[in-house]
């Protein structure tokens, strides 16, 4: 009987551990979107005239030439933004939580107004 609830009790203090999380990990990264209705505009009018000059004779698929000129359009039209990524990582490596903030040049965090936070 003792061995039993030696057992037992092992299994309970081993699933009882949990997952603990890791300290948070900061990453900064650069990345463009549209973010405004103009924008968006520009870009579709980009994504339409690339596809209209293009080839009607080369062999790429049609598809795959619209893809193409969104990521071209994407890198053309659209602004870059700033983004501060906090991982927060369990013991196994797989995220537990992530934020992501727009910052400046400086990694200021934007408030929701553009504005940069004032001392």
């Amino acid at each position: 009987m003792k061995l039993l609830f030696c057992f037992v009790l092992s299994f309970l203090l081993v699933g009882c551990n949990g997952d603990k999380l890791q300290s948070p990990e900061v990453e900064y990264e650069i990345k463009r979107h549209c973010a405004t209705e103009r924008d968006r505009q520009a870009l579709s009018k980009f994504v339409v005239d690339c596809a209209t000059a293009a080839n009607p004779k080369s062999d790429e698929e049609g598809e795959d030439l619209v893809s193409q000129c969104q990521y071209t359009g994407i890198d053309v039209v659209c602004p870059e933004h700033r983004h501060k990524v906090t991982t927060i990582k369990r013991n196994n490596g797989m995220p537990a939580s992530e934020r992501i903030d727009e910052v400046d040049n400086d990694g200021n965090v934007i408030n929701e107004n553009n504005q940069s936070p004032t001392d």
